[in-house]
């Protein structure tokens, strides 16, 4: 579905439509528009002369004519039609049908308009809230200027996005706010690499010898000791898989990883691993949630406090 169209669908029940088939209880258009690609439109003048100076200064009363040329394509001048009718914001189901109906509020003035659709980013009801989708968000923000929300949606993409994403370190590399984000992300790398997968500071690493003992079969743990290790395989694995879930998406969202049905979900499917190793978990499921939940708010502190505090980015945003 086309913008125009996707407009015309939200708007269908709120807005007169400004063309020549207008409903019995409004009143005929007195002026015509004529498209670059032959489409005509009957519109009111004085509703158009007052949404849009644009027109104000086209449509002006003295005009010994009330048929006029304008070079839009007709599906952007229906966009537009659509937005000067309304009486309320658009419901827009995508960040595309945004970007555009901004793009054309900002072409044709439409001041109160743009306000209206620039609150969408900010309202959790929305379909274009900026957490649902903070590296369109971004975009959006960037491209119109809105820098409350460009400061929100570069703080929720150093939590959560993709760097394996082309598209989206594309559109960051595009600006000096972007740049600087990248600069961000890679300490967001560093930080996930250092506490899941080094040997020396990684949050796995287990200091209290009961619950070493507890979560683990003698086995394991007497090989762990003689290496002079404070961590045995399965905590390896999880630490290796929850590190490949994270490099892609954002910690608040990926409470799972954290649950008992994680761990022994990844000892099923990993060939040859210790079967008593997993017996222990089950056995002592309390001191292993004990134990997760230290290591989440450790890595949680990590990402997000620890980050923006080296950054400055809890100061700015």
């Amino acid at each position: 579905m086309t913008l125009s169209k996707e407009l015309a669908l939200a708007n269908s029940s709120q807005s007169p439509l400004a063309t020549s088939t207008g409903t019995s209880n409004q009143r005929p258009g007195d002026t015509i528009i004529t498209t670059r690609d032959g489409a005509m439109f009957h519109v009111h003048f004085d509703i158009l002369a007052f949404a849009s100076p644009v027109f104000c200064k086209l449509l002006t009363p003295c005009s010994i004519h009330n048929a006029f040329f304008i070079d839009e394509a007709s599906s952007e001048f229906f966009c537009f039609m659509k937005l000067a009718y309304s009486r309320d914001v658009p419901v827009l189901s995508s960040f595309l049908a945004l970007d555009n109906a901004l793009h054309i509020s900002t072409k044709y003035e439409l001041v109160i308009m743009k306000k209206l659709l620039r609150g969408t980013l900010s309202d959790p009801s929305s379909s274009c809230f900026i957490e649902k989708d903070p590296i369109s968000s971004f975009g959006i923000a960037l491209a119109h200027n809105f820098q409350k929300e460009l400061a929100t949606a570069s703080r929720l993409l150093v939590q959560c996005i993709n760097i394996r994403d082309p598209q989206a370190l594309e559109l960051l590399r595009a600006d000096s706010t972007g740049t600087q984000i990248l600069n961000m992300l890679a300490l967001r790398h560093a930080k996930l690499a250092d506490s899941l997968l080094s040997q020396e500071r990684g949050i796995v690493i287990v200091e209290d010898p009961n619950v070493f003992t507890l979560l683990s079969c003698e086995s394991c743990c007497s090989t762990a000791k003689s290496l002079g290790l404070k961590y045995v395989r399965w905590m390896v694995l999880w630490a290796q898989s929850v590190y490949e879930t994270l490099v892609s998406s954002c910690i608040t969202t990926q409470g799972r990883l954290f649950g008992v049905g994680y761990i022994l979900d990844i000892t099923t499917r990993t060939p040859g691993f210790c079967a008593e190793c997993r017996s222990a978990i089950v056995a002592h499921h309390w001191t292993y949630e004990t134990w997760i939940t230290g290591v989440k708010d450790q890595l949680f502190e990590r990402l997000t406090t620890e980050l923006e505090a080296q950054i400055g980015l809890g100061s700015n945003c």
